[in-house]
């Protein structure tokens, strides 16, 4: 039996008693450490049912019951997508710990809310993303970062199930956040990113196709990511079956292939030459069902005080969100209910806690949409703490009613260095997306350093050989240059705005600026 390395029992609480609860649980009871007190149901009788059949103790036939027990510690929240986020909201306001089915939330502004509750808490709070717990999907790893096959030259992954359409179902049903995306595709997008390192740096492009059930839902997705040392194909489908041989993942590299089959729950690992031959089989079989290892990492993430997991970190859980939001976009795929989770949650995303959340060195990935864009707004701003000190930049890209964030950072700079870098790090982020290069750009700082400098400065430093009026060098020459000529290549309108004055562009700039200088 595997077990979790703490000192004493920890108490559990269930919070939803369908399909999923009752596939975990045997993981959950099998815990030497893990005493499961409570479960919870919308309907009495379906708690009681629940609690006969695993023998707990405890049977509230309402969500909010459970979480007022003081002798719960942990949640486990099996309810469908759409409850994630206010259910993890009330638990973790409640004083308790959170494991929440994946994914964690329907959107990244529900995750950055409750990201930033767990930190104001200091309370754990993880997604139940099980592959990444499992030791078949540990050794995939290892052996990629091991040269195994070879440099990475492709990844396929496709996860395609047909169930049924029934009314109300939770695949089917728009209010429900339904679809294959969010329930099956999933998993192929967090494999893809886990050969990255989920660093977002790496992303360059990603596109996708889907589907349309009646209802609404993406019923089938195709999605084609272009990293920067090799490409990613994805499929996922709730209405089509693709057969248990299709059902895997592959690492294609320059001197082989690891194929994995059913690897969001694999027991079995085959590494293949380049002709396709099976020249090596690696076993890891389950102790119980594949579950348990999210659980142990629960536990000892507890028992350590930890309020995240390092296998799987809230950044991570972040990045799949971001992905998938900029994914739904290219559908105009919108579920009923998000327009007033946005509006609330903006608020707290343009305070500290998303830049605390994401590497301050890191970009934000840009899901191109397939309609080219006419007109982009940038916003940058930079900071340094001693001038010359640690400093950050941060920029918004503004582009079909779309925010997309820049922040980067370096120890020893200066102010005028860190304005000029928010301005070429987002001039280049456009130049590379090619429906965004050809668009009409509106560039705004705050900064009459560099408005001045690349309108009008920057003609006489050419003509004088880089030196100024007084014949001094100028200054963060090599910065101009790469400034120059990325304005080359684009249609820039430069503008200056008023630091620190209200405008909600320019104080985001400034906040992801010094957050980045913070983090370097």
């Amino acid at each position: 039996m595997l077990k979790s390395y703490i000192m004493e029992k920890i108490n559990w609480g269930i919070i939803g008693t369908g399909n999923i609860a009752h596939s975990v649980l045997p993981a959950l009871q099998s815990l030497e450490k893990a005493n499961i007190v409570a479960c919870a149901a919308r309907k009495i009788e379906k708690a009681h049912e629940f609690a006969a059949e695993f023998k707990i103790q405890k049977a509230y036939g309402s969500y909010d019951e459970l979480l007022a027990d003081t002798d719960v510690q942990i949640v486990y929240i099996a309810t469908p997508h759409m409850n994630h986020f206010e259910l993890s909201k009330k638990a973790l306001e409640c004083g308790k710990a959170v494991v929440v089915e994946k994914p964690s939330c329907v959107n990244k502004y529900q995750l950055l809310e409750l990201i930033g509750l767990s930190r104001k808490k200091k309370l754990f709070f993880m997604e139940a993303m099980w592959t990444r717990f499992q030791p078949a999907y540990k050794r995939v790893l290892e052996l990629v970062a091991g040269g195994k096959i070879g440099t990475v030259k492709g990844f396929y992954a496709d996860f395609c199930i047909d169930v049924p359409y029934k009314p109300g179902s939770r695949l089917y049903e728009m209010s429900l956040a339904g679809g294959a995306l969010l329930d099956v595709t999933i998993y192929p997008l967090m494999y893809a990113l886990s050969l990255i390192n989920f660093d977002k740096s790496k992303i360059l492009e990603v596109k996708s196709l889907c589907r349309k059930t009646e209802t609404g839902v993406d019923a089938s997705d195709s999605i084609s990511i272009r990293f920067s040392d090799f490409n990613a194909t994805l499929t996922g489908s709730i209405d089509t079956e693709c057969g248990n041989h299709f059902k895997s993942a592959r690492i294609i590299g320059e001197k082989g292939v690891i194929h994995v089959p059913h690897f969001w729950y694999s027991e079995e690992i085959n590494i293949l030459d380049k002709s396709g031959a099976i020249i090596e089989k690696e076993n890891y079989p389950f102790d119980v069902n594949g579950y348990e290892y999210e659980f142990v990492e629960a536990m000892n993430c507890f028992e350590a005080g930890e309020i995240e997991s390092k296998i799987h970190p809230h950044k991570d859980s972040l990045l799949l969100l971001e992905m998938m939001d900029g994914i739904r976009g290219q559908w105009k795929l919108v579920y009923p209910f998000e327009a007033g989770i946005k509006a609330a949650s903006s608020e707290k995303e343009e305070k500290s806690v998303q830049e605390e959340t994401i590497s301050a060195t890191e970009k934000s990935p840009v899901v191109s949409s397939d309609v080219m864009v006419e007109n982009i707004t940038i916003y940058t701003d930079g900071a340094c703490s001693e001038n010359p000190g640690k400093g950050g930049w941060g920029a918004v890209i503004l582009a079909n009613s779309e925010e997309h964030r820049l922040s980067g950072g370096e120890k020893l700079t200066t102010n005028n260095r860190m304005e000029l870098m928010a301005a070429i790090e987002a001039l280049e982020t456009v130049a590379e997306n090619p429906l965004w290069k050809n668009a009409n750009i509106t560039l705004i700082s705050d900064s009459q350093y560099v408005k001045n400098g690349i309108q009008s400065w920057i003609h006489a430093w050419k003509k004088n050989g880089w030196r100024t009026a007084n014949k001094e060098p100028v200054k963060n020459k090599d910065l101009w240059l790469e400034l120059d000529e990325i304005s080359s290549l684009l249609n820039i309108s430069w503008q200056w705005v008023k630091g620190h004055a209200g405008n909600k562009y320019n104080e985001i700039c400034d906040n992801l600026a010094v957050t980045a200088a913070k983090n370097v």
